[in-house]
């Protein structure tokens, strides 16, 4: 256990920033902070776990510069740009993108924009959640239920499902009416 004299650790500078490396280093999701350019300042173990980038050429990087390029995503890029400046906290943005060494994948972007008091200065915290399992999952269920939607329409009423001897009853009487029907028009005919 680790113990910090005072209150704030964040005051010490050296011991705030071992506090905020393990903080990072912590979250579970893909996390960046950006200066106001979109350079990465800081990514987190995560980042360079999921994305198979090394710090070496991710930190002081444009975001769209790492990995060959493939972050130079539009919707990342209409997030960033767009969406961010008009509300600086946002959940749940979804992008979808097929990445140079991980695939296709489905993100789910959350970001927070820092501005500090004393000075013009911002940093932009993003977490890049990858949905694509659950994403699947969702896809999976929407096309089972269409499936069983489809045959609802054929075997049930509003009342519940018919019985096959409905089904066939009802079936046998529109084909004697169509037969009777077309024994009749040619009987006006001649």
């Amino acid at each position: 256990m680790t113990y910090f004299e005072g209150d704030d650790p964040f005051a010490d500078t050296k011991l705030g920033r071992a506090l905020t490396r393990a903080i990072v280093d912590t979250i579970h999701e893909p996390f960046l902070v950006l200066d106001a350019d979109l350079r990465i300042i800081v990514a987190s173990r995560s980042f360079y776990n999921k994305f198979k980038v090394t710090k070496e050429e991710t930190q002081g990087q444009l975001l769209y510069e790492i990995g060959n390029g493939q972050y130079d995503i539009p919707a990342l890029k209409h997030f960033l740009k767009n969406v961010i400046p008009e509300h600086p906290v946002m959940k749940e943005y979804k992008i979808v993108h097929d990445f140079m060494t991980i695939g296709e994948r489905t993100m789910l972007l959350s970001a927070r924009e820092v501005v500090y008091e004393n000075s013009g200065r911002k940093h932009l915290l993003l977490t890049m959640g990858d949905i694509t399992g659950q994403d699947l999952l969702d896809k999976e269920k929407g096309k089972a239920l269409k499936t069983e939607g489809s045959h609802v329409g054929r075997d049930e009423t509003p009342h519940g499902k018919q019985s096959a001897a409905h089904r066939e009853h009802s079936h046998t009487k529109g084909r004697k009416g169509e037969v009777a029907g077309s024994a009749h028009a040619s009987q006006r005919r001649s």
